[in-house]
């Protein structure tokens, strides 16, 4: 009809869909799910810097994000965490973290001395059992050491004009053998000797009795090829070079010393501990150096569990490190 306008059909015109009540917001539904791949168009899920929290046994993650610091030095064995949980952790102090299969799945299988700004990322593959898939070292050295010959390293402990150097974690019954290694080992005054020490508790008192220990030293010092062996059944400690005049250690400012030591089974009770070593000394004259082999015991058959070196005089300078040789 002229002049008219038409009216599309019913059928033809779009339809508004209005909210019903119920869902209004992504908020609102606490399980959301995706009906396909997530497209993060060019961007990222990045992590949530969380409150510090504090080192304690079990270590308590916050509920306000998935990256933490941890101040403190409280070693701990479990963390308590929601399943299914993906997150960052960054040390501040020194916690020793004890490897567990089933609650702190550590790499390597063995415990871990963190240091100021190690970090690691876990996963929680059930409520409060922790997959740790990374732990990274601020120093950069490797955790897990794949060329290692079945050396595990455990732990450092650098000294700088320290009254005594002292391990006291990490020495259990993980291995059958210990060895520790130490370099660049420089006292205070000049012609000491260095001491050896163990203890059952943790360190909390080094075992220094007049008869606890009893050891030998066999040894050749320079220039002219001359014998320089020392024993004692009864002694305060191990000493590991010759105690004769002027076969100690050197304290010039380039003169340095090294020494490996091994400690069969220190977790075993049924004999004395045995600890051998060999020791490289630079002596209290220019050019001057010592070799000494040495072997000790603790005269107890208790576990020991912690370790220190020190000075017969003065303080000590010096890089040890600890590692836990493979039982197979």
């Amino acid at each position: 009809m002229a002049g008219q306008v038409s009216q599309p059909a019913l059928k033809d015109m779009p339809r508004v869909v209005r909210p019903t009540a119920g869902l209004t917001s992504l908020v609102v539904d606490t399980s959301p799910q995706l009906g396909g791949r997530l497209d993060p168009n060019s961007k990222q899920i990045g992590w949530a810097k969380g409150g510090d929290i504090t080192a304690a046994d079990p270590l308590v993650l916050g509920s306000d994000g998935n990256y933490f610091d941890v101040a403190g030095d409280t070693n701990f064995a479990s963390i308590t965490v929601t399943a299914g949980t993906l997150f960052m952790l960054q040390f501040d102090g020194t916690p020793t973290l004890t490897h567990n299969a089933t609650t702190l799945d550590l790499p390597g299988e063995a415990n871990i001395t963190a240091v100021a700004g190690d970090s690691l990322i876990g996963y929680a593959t059930a409520a409060n059992q922790v997959h740790v898939i990374l732990y990274t070292k601020a120093d950069g050295t490797a955790v897990v050491d794949v060329d290692s010959g079945g050396w595990t390293w455990l732990a450092t402990v650098t000294a700088s004009n320290a009254a005594s150097v002292d391990f006291t974690s990490s020495i259990d019954g993980t291995y059958s053998q210990y060895v520790i290694v130490g370099v660049d080992i420089n006292p205070a005054t000049d012609d000491t000797d260095l001491w050896i020490r163990t203890d059952s508790n943790g360190g909390a008192s080094f075992d220094a009795g007049a008869s606890d220990y009893g050891w030998t030293v066999d040894g050749v010092i320079s220039p002219t090829p001359t014998t320089a062996d020392s024993i004692d059944s009864a002694d305060a400690q191990i000493v590991t070079n010759s105690t004769i005049a002027a076969n100690g250690l050197g304290n010039g400012a380039d003169e340095s010393s090294q020494i490996i030591i091994w400690i069969s089974n220190p977790a075993g009770t049924t004999y004395n501990k045995i600890i051998t070593w060999q020791l490289g000394v630079q002596g209290t004259t220019a050019g001057e150096v010592h070799i000494y082999h040495g072997v000790g015991i603790r005269r107890a058959t208790a576990a020991i569990n912690a370790i220190q070196f020190l000075m017969s005089s003065g303080n000590i300078d010096g890089v040890f490190r600890l590692y836990g040789v493979a039982n197979a």
